[in-house]
């Protein structure tokens, strides 16, 4: 009986030291990026350009329950409406922490008797990349998943309609604060593609002291994420052209809604000391059979 009370001393004591050992993420600081707006072209009658757009950046963990960005159009038959906002989030319980991104292009349209519009469409981008440091070097667990609800609803039509696109892209990377410069740490890089078919993992290895960037992006990727080129989701149609008018183009077509965006998330934990507490059990089991066997 002692030497089981001794045992269980000698278990909880070590629970707790590996417990008190796990590596721990620290997140500095956010940036967050979006911008909508549509991608140009021209409304007849009267060749009206077709302009509008909205962009916001923050720094500093400004990224938290940012507000949508929108960029709107409404003509006679014409009505347009994209979106992008972000956050980032930190679990203190488990010092794990991540970041999603979300953005919508929704294109209705109704261009008819000799009405229409001369590559309309829009472009969506929307990033934040979360710089953090780690406690302890060791492996590190990268989860990331996304959702694309993309849908079309075009009832009839002359026109032409282009599928819809969409890039984004989960990163990290390590920086130099001394000299700005970045390197992506992650030799395999998680597509939006891939994501939206399955949620998927990596581990990374971090090192203690250095400094890092967790970029989740829904646009084209630069050296330390979005920056719009090419966009997140890019929608576009048209019905006119060299040769005229082209014929009816009615019904809507887009990527997301307000209510449900194209979503990508990712976040970053310390990965768990495999079999570390299975080993630590088994060792002790064999000590009480050892003990047994003596008495």
């Amino acid at each position: 009986m002692r030497i089981r009370i001794c045992l269980f001393l000698i278990l909880g004591v070590l629970l707790f030291a590996f417990s008190k050992a796990e590596a721990s993420i620290t997140w500095t600081g956010d940036n967050f990026f979006y911008s909508a707006k549509d991608s140009g072209g021209f409304y007849f009658p009267g060749m009206l350009p077709i302009s509008s757009s909205q962009t916001q950046s923050t720094a500093g963990g400004g990224s938290e329950n940012s507000s949508a960005a929108t960029a709107t159009d409404s003509y006679t038959g014409l009505s347009m409406a994209s979106g992008a906002w972000g956050n980032a989030s930190q679990n203190s319980a488990t010092d794990s922490g991540g970041a999603t991104v979300y953005a919508y292009a929704g294109n209705t349209v109704a261009l008819d008797n000799q009405v229409g519009v001369l590559g309309a469409g829009q472009n969506v981008s929307s990033y934040i990349d979360r710089s953090f440091t780690v406690s302890a070097t060791g492996q590190y667990t990268l989860s990331a998943s996304a959702i694309e609800p993309m849908y079309s609803n075009i009832t009839s039509g002359a026109g032409y309609v282009s599928s819809p696109q969409l890039t984004g892209e989960v990163q990290v990377f390590q920086t130099d604060p001394s000299t700005g410069t970045t390197t992506l740490l992650n030799a395999t890089t998680y597509s939006l593609a891939s994501l939206v078919s399955s949620p998927q993992t990596l581990s990374v290895k971090l090192v203690s002291g250095d400094y890092y960037q967790l970029v989740v992006a829904l646009s084209g990727m630069t050296a330390q994420g979005g920056q719009n080129n090419p966009p997140g989701i890019v929608t576009s149609y048209t019905n006119y052209g060299a040769s005229g008018f082209y014929g009816n183009l009615d019904g809507s077509f887009g990527l997301g809604t307000s209510s449900n965006p194209v979503t990508l998330t990712a976040s970053l934990s310390p990965a768990p000391i495999p079999g570390s507490v299975l080993l630590l059990l088994s060792g002790l089991g064999s000590m009480v059979i050892l003990k047994r066997k003596r008495a």
